[in-house]
Formats: C-alpha cells, sequence, structure tokens
C-alpha cells in the first residue's frame, strides 16, 4: 500500500497506535494485561477486541507466531490462528488486527502468506489446514470494529508476485 502521500508525523502516529493496539490485545490474549496500564488513547480499540472476541465466539490458538516459508523464502508474524465458535459455525481463521481507517487490497495477499506459511510450516494438522478462513478485523477507536472474509484465489498468486519484486529489486540494491 502506497503512503507515501501522508505526511510522516501522521504515518509515524498511525504506527505507534497500531504496534501499541496489537501489544495490548496480545496481552489481553494471553491474560497477562493489566488495564491501569493501558494507554488511555488506545481503549476504545482493546475494548473492539474484547467486543470481537466475546461477538465472534473467536477462540486464538496461535498468538503473535512467527512462520516462515522455507519453499518460498519469507517469514513474518501472523496476529491470530483461531477458531470462531459460534454465528460463524467453527472454522479455523488467520486473522489479522488492522487499525486502519479502511481496509487495503494488500490485506488479501498478506493473508494468503501467512495461510501459506501455517500449511507449509505444518502447525495444524493436514487434515484441518485445508478448511483454513482468511479474516481481518479493523478495530476502530470508539471500540466498534468490522469483520472482513478474504476469498479471491487469486490472493496466493499476488503475493507471490509482491514477493518476486521485493527479491528482485533488493537484487538491484547491491
Amino acid at each position: 500500500t502506497d503512503y507515501s502521500h501522508v505526511p510522516p508525523d501522521v504515518l509515524e502516529h498511525a504506527c505507534q497506535i497500531g504496534k501499541a493496539v496489537h501489544r495490548a490485545c496480545e496481552l489481553f490474549d494471553t491474560d497477562d494485561l493489566m488495564m491501569d496500564s493501558v494507554d488511555p488513547r488506545i481503549v476504545g480499540y482493546l475494548a473492539a477486541w474484547q467486543r470481537f472476541k466475546a461477538e465472534s465466539g473467536f477462540v486464538v490458538e496461535l498468538n503473535e507466531q512467527k512462520v516462515f516459508s522455507a519453499i518460498h523464502k519469507y517469514a513474518g508474524t501472523l496476529d491470530r490462528v483461531g477458531v470462531f465458535h459460534g454465528l460463524l459455525g467453527q472454522p479455523r481463521a488467520v486473522l489479522e488486527i488492522k487499525t486502519t481507517a479502511h481496509f487495503m487490497p494488500s490485506f488479501g495477499p498478506q493473508l494468503a502468506g501467512y495461510f501459506n506459511a501455517i500449511v507449509e510450516s505444518k502447525l495444524f494438522d493436514a487434515s484441518t489446514t485445508k478448511g483454513i478462513k482468511r479474516y481481518a478485523v479493523q478495530l476502530r477507536k470508539e471500540g466498534t470494529y468490522r469483520l472482513e472474509q478474504y476469498i479471491d484465489r487469486n490472493d496466493w498468486s499476488v503475493f507471490l508476485s509482491c514477493l518476486t519484486l521485493w527479491k528482485w529489486r533488493k537484487n538491484l540494491e547491491r
């Protein structure tokens, strides 16, 4: 995603908020969060995460998990893998936590990359990885959220294309 039109100070502030929200959600999910330590600027985002989990029945299995692909030579840290209990049935899902103002087209390919790394790393039994769904949850500062599923089969090829271009550019810099 091209953020070149965003002033650097605004971008840095958004980055810091995003990191703080991720850390607070991580600590909440591991029962290590002391609520009085939460920065007032992110309380609403954390409330949105708590609301999302309560309403969706999402149960975290992997939290801020580092994954990699030995085949394609990339790595990353996925936000969550878990199971929805409730209205969505019981599918396992790889889930990205986002604090952006809008859903970005890059979320689908990003999640496809994580999905591939999960499968390749054999973090789950092969019989259950085929059913993994891909979602992003947008947490909003006023305590609400929006969940979106990514189903485009082209996301994986887009991810690989971006990865190829990134590697090509890195080789040019040598």
